[in-house]
């Protein structure tokens, strides 16, 4: 992971999701965004986008060219602005 970023508007209903637990539904909420690298063969490189909830789990991911389209994706979905984004050591 290189990057990562908090949802400021989480509580908007637009950003809550349901999922199944224990054979029911519960609804959890978009809680931050994270941008990773990976290898997509041996002459490229492409991130994943990966929307977390609270506790870190991934609830959902998108595989983009570069760190700057996940930026764009994440700002266009989510509302996180450019200087949201903080490095991850």
């Amino acid at each position: 992971m290189v990057l990562a970023a908090s949802i400021k508007n989480s509580k908007d209903p637009c950003f809550a999701f349901s999922r199944l637990t224990e054979g029911r539904a519960v609804t959890a909420r978009f809680r931050g965004l994270a941008i990773a690298r990976f290898d997509l063969c041996s002459t490229e490189e492409g991130v994943l986008l990966f929307a977390r909830d609270a506790g870190w789990n991934v609830v959902n991911r998108w595989s983009l060219l570069a760190i700057d389209d996940a930026m764009t994706e994440g700002a266009r979905s989510f509302g996180v602005d450019l200087s949201d984004w903080r490095p991850v050591a």
